[in-house]
């Protein structure tokens, strides 16, 4: 089922958006790398989307996800996601990672943590999934 969803969703983004935008689109926040995020733009989306979200910093740099589990599966339909080969990803992944990234990946995570401890996972915010089912209406 996964594998189905996965090729629907690279089908769906190679007919909607033209090739040359077709990477900058599928990422969720675009500019992750080269802004610092704010803990209000964060609380903007839902509890399941900000994993994505935070595993998105990470994949740009070719993080290898568990195969098989819904990252991996999520990122492999990415045109813009190359696994690096390195089992390691403290060694292969991490240090390519900004000053920003690591800001962001600390934000992302703050609010994931408020959102446990007050038991607020936001159903109502924005999804990973409404993103790419809205056409890529801009989310941000």
């Amino acid at each position: 089922m996964n594998r189905f969803l996965c090729l629907l969703l690279s089908l769906m983004l190679c007919l909607m958006v033209p090739a040359s935008s077709l990477a900058e689109l599928s990422y969720l926040i675009a500019d992750s790398d080269s802004r610092q995020l704010t803990q209000d733009e964060l609380w903007q989306w839902d509890y399941e989307s900000l994993g994505y979200i935070l595993n998105e910093i990470f994949a740009r740099h070719g993080y290898n996800f568990i195969p098989g589990e819904k990252y991996d599966y999520y990122f492999r339909c990415m045109p813009w996601y190359a696994p690096n080969g390195n089992p390691d990803n403290q060694e292969a992944c991490y240090p390519k990672l900004n000053s920003v990234e690591w800001y962001n990946e600390q934000q992302v995570k703050a609010v994931r943590r408020q959102m446990r401890e007050t038991g607020n996972y936001n159903p109502g915010g924005k999804s990973v999934w409404d993103y790419f089912s809205s056409g890529f209406d801009t989310l941000q």
